[in-house]
């Protein structure tokens, strides 16, 4: 059975925009087809402060994993291109590549490991930005807005008729 995952990729060291193209050709290697990829847009860091502009493409994957393989896989990805995730690593941080699962089809699951939602999608604008380029009408399956009522829940000026 097909599912559709909703990734975010993300850095700002390094060639960012060869490594968000890099890391699009793995997620096609280990998790699945893309079936639609956002522009690339750059935002500050979120969480943390840095000299550099972060760059961010949303893709859209249809995969036959499991969401804990889906993040086993972001995970792997994320190990090439240098991430680590220890103690000794801070949650926000400059780094080459970040990937985060924004969605698994209308999926809600809380685990120790994994969230689904993303519990941070609706106070990104850098997430809902690129987000709403590929799928503006999805609904939050938590919340039920939309991701363009999320966008313009930030302040992002006024909904399009």
């Amino acid at each position: 059975m097909s599912h559709t995952a909703v990734l975010i990729t993300g850095g700002n060291l390094g060639d960012v925009a060869a490594n968000l193209a890099a890391a699009r050709g793995e997620v096609e290697r280990r998790i699945g087809r893309v079936t639609a990829a956002s522009g690339v847009y750059a935002s500050p860091p979120w969480g943390f402060d840095a000299p550099d502009e972060f760059l961010n493409q949303v893709l859209v994957v249809q995969t036959q994993l499991l969401p804990v393989d889906v993040l086993g896989a972001v995970q792997q990805i994320e190990a090439v291109f240098g991430r680590r995730r220890d103690a000794a690593s801070p949650r926000y941080a400059s780094r080459t590549m970040d990937i985060d699962i924004l969605y698994y089809d209308d999926l809600v699951a809380d685990s120790e490991r994994l969230t689904i939602p993303h519990p941070m999608i609706a106070r990104r604008a850098f997430v809902l930005r690129p987000l709403r380029e590929v799928m503006p009408e999805w609904r939050d399956p938590r919340t039920g807005l939309t991701v363009e009522q999320m966008f313009f829940a930030l302040g992002n000026g006024a909904p399009t008729a």
